[in-house]
C-alpha cells in the first residue's frame, strides 16, 4: 500500500470517527491523495478528517491542491442538490398519479421522511 493510500484511509477514519492515531507521511504527494479520494467519492470525508486534525499533524498542503479539493466537493455538492431536487420533482409527479417511487440508491428513504408519496 503507498503512502498516499494510507493518508486517504488514515484521514477517512479520522473524518468518520474523530478517533484513533493519525500519522500523516511528511512526503505525501497531495494531488495523488485528492485523485484517489475523488475516484473513490469520498474527498470530502477525507477532507473533514483534515479538518479536524490538529494543525500540527497535517503536514502543509500546496495551496493549489486545497483550493482544487474544495472545488471539487463544491462541485459535488451542487450536483447532489441537483440530483435531490430532480428526484423530488419526479416523486410528486408521480405521487399526483398514485404511482409509488422505487427507492434508489437511499434517496427514497430522504424524501419519504419529508412527505409521503404513497
Amino acid at each position: 500500500m503507498t503512502k498516499e493510500q494510507q493518508t486517504l484511509i488514515q484521514l477517512l477514519h479520522y473524518g468518520l470517527h474523530e478517533e484513533g492515531e493519525v500519522n500523516i507521511y511528511n512526503e505525501v504527494n497531495w494531488p495523488v491523495v485528492l485523485s484517489l479520494s475523488q475516484k473513490h467519492g469520498v474527498a470530502a470525508i477525507a477532507f473533514d478528517g483534515m479538518a479536524l486534525l490538529k494543525q500540527s499533524v497535517v503536514v502543509e498542503i500546496n495551496q493549489n491542491t486545497k483550493l482544487k479539493w474544495i472545488g471539487w466537493m463544491t462541485q459535488q455538492e451542487q450536483c447532489y442538490l441537483n440530483q435531490a431536487n430532480t428526484i423530488e420533482s419526479l416523486a410528486r409527479f408521480y405521487a399526483k398519479f398514485n404511482i409509488r417511487m422505487m427507492v434508489l440508491k437511499g434517496w427514497g428513504i430522504k424524501f419519504r421522511l419529508s412527505y409521503s408519496v404513497t
